[in-house]
């Protein structure tokens, strides 16, 4: 049938009348204005993790000379309390500080891999209780928030995760594909179980166990519903689980832009971008943070070329994309869908935190600018 310039603009009409009339066809436009800004005197990059909306705190860390240290700051940028955490001494952790998070009461709550120990808001030593773990999961050098929530919403019993997020168990090989992401500790019963099967990703058919240090957890949790939003570094869905019975509950299909190589079928090592055989090029899915509304956000980083990658080492020769903020993009979800296509940060922004409101903590640092404060600014979510 020919078609006729007349049919082409009756054609266009009725499917702009269809998409405006079911919005599920189409992403909505959303947008970050920025809301306000502060700095943090110091020459090293403050890492925030957390926030304590009644005093207006944040609670972060920084690698200093004497080591990794954590600290307290207040809404103005100014450290009120930091501390190097692993030592010796009667109020460190003697093995790596893995996760840390603020208390319901505002005290700071430190976790390292046989160990959880609350602190009050001077560093001060206030409790301190070993656990069991099937793995003995490490980090050096960064830190991620301490995931806990109360089975029972009305109880003051909580239970809380021993593996941090973005953290793979899956070292030496194994085949990991029969295990579980996720291992929940509860202190009141001493219960030590597992939830969220390898098996239950849709893509696991397609994972080889040659990824397995490459394959870990991203998740969030929303301790007032207790609901688990996990998803993993090489993933297309995000899952939804109540951890009051640890069941399966959704599933949110992500369709990322730029991160073909959850194509590949198998996704193994040798499928993956490579520079010289030796330094991953791939994506992965970084993180996930819950907002107001029953909206989610997901951070991911996209796939770099081998020629782009040679091209930004040879300006910086430490330089790797996982780093870089150009290669960090944003997707928004609510609780059954993809919202938006992918999101850029600021320029020169590391994306922090979510904070009330539905706003973003972005740390700006400028590599071609040397300055003795870091920046902060803070963006709201804005639907258009």
């Amino acid at each position: 049938m020919l078609i006729t310039p007349l049919r082409k603009l009756v054609i266009f009409a009725c499917l702009s009348a269809l998409l405006s009339a079911y919005p599920l066809l189409g992403f909505t436009q959303y947008s970050f204005e920025k809301k306000a800004a502060f700095k943090i005197n110091s020459f090293f990059p403050v890492e925030i993790i957390d926030f304590y909306p009644e005093k207006k705190l944040y609670l972060g860390y920084f690698k200093s000379p004497e080591g990794l240290k954590i600290t307290i700051v207040n809404d103005n940028g100014e450290m009120i309390a930091q501390k190097i955490l692993v030592g010796q001494g009667p109020d460190q952790v003697s093995t790596a500080a893995n996760c840390m998070a603020f208390s319901k009461d505002g005290d700071i709550w430190v976790q390292s891999p046989f160990e959880i120990v609350l602190y009050d808001q001077k560093l001060n030593v206030k409790a301190r209780s070993k656990y069991p773990s099937e793995t003995n999961t490490q980090i050096f050098g960064r830190m991620e928030v301490f995931n806990y929530f109360y089975p029972q919403l009305d109880s003051l019993q909580f239970s809380f995760f021993t593996i941090p997020t973005g953290t793979s168990r899956y070292l030496g090989g194994k085949d990991f594909k029969s295990s579980h992401l996720i291992e929940i500790y509860e202190p009141q019963n001493e219960r030590l179980y597992e939830i969220a099967p390898v098996s239950e990703r849709e893509i696991s058919d397609k994972l080889d166990k040659s990824i397995g240090a490459m394959y870990f957890p991203v998740f969030a949790l929303a301790d007032k519903t207790n609901k688990l939003y996990l998803t993993t570094s090489f993933d297309k869905e995000i899952t939804v689980y109540d951890l009051s019975t640890g069941l399966l509950k959704s599933r949110i299909e992500i369709s990322h832009e730029k991160f073909k190589s959850l194509d590949n079928n198998p996704i193994s090592t040798a499928s993956l971008p490579s520079f010289k055989n030796r330094i991953n090029l791939a994506g992965k899915n970084h993180r996930i943070l819950l907002l107001e509304g029953g909206l989610i956000l997901l951070e991911y980083i996209r796939e770099i070329s081998p020629a782009a990658y040679e091209n930004n080492l040879a300006g910086a020769p430490q330089y790797h994309h996982f780093r870089d903020p150009d290669y960090h993009q944003l997707i928004i979800f609510d609780e059954s869908r993809q919202l938006t296509d992918d999101l850029s940060l600021p320029v020169n922004g590391k994306l922090m935190i979510s904070l009330p409101g539905n706003r973003l903590l972005i740390q700006i640092e400028n590599p071609a600018i040397e300055e003795d404060f870091i920046r902060y600014e803070i963006y709201q979510i804005v639907k258009n």
